[in-house]
């Protein structure tokens, strides 16, 4: 894998999209008890990472990609896509040969087996943050009685609902969530929390900036918003 190719492509994609970017991303981590009151559209809101499946491209490691209607479910970290014959939201099953997924106008990569947002780039260091919904007694996704699922994209029409994996949030009444965005710095595929050391380890020519900056600004580093205005300063 061209991982030259993958980094400049990244870059181009990503200058194109910053036209229409307007970032919202409210920072956060709270427990989440799931109750008969929510309705379905606040529990997709949680299930996924956008609010409706939108247009767009999943890039895979050997330089192909496919497109459809795609979101990224916040509790698997895993493709979904609705099937264009019948409607079915079905799992992308060849998730681990992902690298990089655009969704509408937002770009997501893939470090291990998580789908980090691409917020801002300078140079290879990019700012991300990662949206995650998890059990907070740690339970395994079996608990949504999921189904195994061997479908992709490019073959999605000749499986049907068996074929799909479902996450149904209503049916986890009364149980327990940790929902989480928390931005990251992210170089060479690697995913590094964002600390005052290592700030000043990827803008080493700014150390002063970065030390003047967080003296006079109070910066909560796993927040976003909070975090960005800082990030865009040290890439100037």
């Amino acid at each position: 894998i061209n991982e030259y190719f993958k980094y400049r492509f990244m870059k181009k994609i990503i200058l194109m999209l910053s036209i229409f970017f307007s970032i919202a991303l409210s920072a956060q981590t709270e427990v989440i008890t799931i109750t008969s009151k929510m309705s379905q559209e606040s529990l997709d809101s949680l299930n996924y990472l956008n609010p409706t499946f939108q247009n767009g491209f999943v890039y895979f490691n050997d330089n192909t990609r496919e497109s459809g209607k795609l979101n990224i479910n916040t509790v698997s970290q895993k493709i979904n896509f609705i099937s264009p014959t019948d409607g079915q939201i079905l799992e992308l099953a060849n998730d681990d040969q992902v690298y990089q997924v655009l969704i509408g106008n937002k770009m997501f990569i893939k470090i291990r087996k998580d789908y980090y947002e691409v917020v801002d780039m300078h140079s290879e260091i990019l700012l991300c943050v990662l949206t995650k919904l998890e059990f907070v007694d740690n339970q395994k996704y079996g608990a949504f009685g999921m189904e195994s699922s061997t479908t992709s994209i490019s073959t999605a029409s000749t499986y049907n609902e068996s074929g799909s994996r479902e996450y149904n949030l209503s049916s986890n009444i009364n149980k327990k969530y940790k929902y989480s965005k928390e931005a990251f710095l992210v170089k060479h595929g690697k995913a590094y929390s964002i600390t005052k050391k290592n700030l000043r380890k990827f803008f080493p020519k700014k150390s002063a900036e970065i030390d003047t900056y967080l003296k006079e600004n109070d910066v909560h580093f796993e927040y976003i918003d909070s975090v960005r205005p800082l990030f865009l300063m040290l890439a100037e």
